[in-house]
């Protein structure tokens, strides 16, 4: 018999299947602001990842959410959240729950399409228009922000796993029972579900990288990651599972989900015996 915890946070989820379950590359697609952030070219906007196994778009499940305010996002100071969310349910005391977050920029922070490129394609604007002495301060500057923006980056992603799993979703779940009628009693706590042993929650971060980049770089990325997410490791709230991703491993991933799934008892993607 599964425990009565675990089927009540499928079922919550298993809500929002129908109208927000999209696949993993359609999640991952670039959003046309964002692009631009980026790339240097107007070339057609394309996913990061190519699977089509089927997660929940967890933006879209936020932006259409009765909490957040109705207001311009410039506006507001939305909480920060992971890009998609996965379950499936491996034993009758165990839940895997996944965070995603697809972030379309690459890894080694200084080829052609990522941040510190743009900066650099700022910092030589600058020079080719204006005089470089009287400008030295603040270009000065600009060379310390680019050589920090990995740092900077690595702070918009440790943000998300905490936000979306104390302030979103609990907010979304208080909706969905409500929507549901569900009375206070038969209602979990997800703070305490999240740290207990029934919940085995595993964040998944996406990039790209070229074929010159090395594996060293790997390497430190995940270390640097690892570090930002010891505080929730340090409470038993995440998993020590291998958590940075490129994208052709996300697929690879993804393939070894789809073959494992029908050995779980339940996941968002496959209904299996109780």
């Amino acid at each position: 018999m599964v425990n009565e915890e675990i089927l009540k946070f499928s079922e919550f989820l298993d809500y929002y299947n129908e109208k927000y379950s999209k696949s993993s590359s359609e999640i991952s697609m670039p959003k046309p602001d964002e692009e631009r952030f980026y790339k240097d070219d107007e070339s057609e906007l394309m996913p990061l990842v190519n699977s089509d196994f089927p997660m929940l778009d967890f933006d879209a499940m936020c932006d259409d959410a009765e909490f957040y305010p109705k207001r311009p996002k410039s506006e507001i100071n939305e909480p920060s959240t992971v890009d998609a969310l996965y379950y499936r349910i491996i034993s009758d005391i165990k839940i895997e729950f996944f965070l995603v977050e697809f972030k379309s920029f690459y890894f080694d922070w200084n080829t052609i399409g990522d941040y510190c490129a743009s900066l650099n394609k700022v910092s030589d604007n600058v020079l080719d228009v204006y005089d470089y002495d009287k400008f030295n301060f603040g270009l000065d500057r600009l060379k310390k922000i680019k050589k920090n923006l990995g740092n900077t980056i690595e702070f918009s992603l440790r943000l998300k796993p905490f936000e979306s799993l104390f302030i979103v979703l609990p907010k979304l779940y208080e909706e969905y029972c409500e929507i549901k009628e569900i009375p206070f009693t038969n209602q979990i706590n997800l703070f305490d579900f999240f740290r207990s042993d029934l919940c085995d929650i595993q964040l998944i971060v996406v990039g790209k990288t070229t074929d010159h980049y090395s594996r060293d770089n790997v390497k430190k990325l995940g270390s640097i990651l690892d570090k930002q997410y010891e505080r929730l490791s340090f409470v038993d709230i995440l998993s020590k599972k291998r958590r940075l991703y490129l994208t052709n491993h996300f697929d690879e991933l993804t393939e070894t989900l789809k073959e494992e799934e029908s050995k779980t008892i339940k996941s968002l993607n496959y209904e299996g015996d109780f």
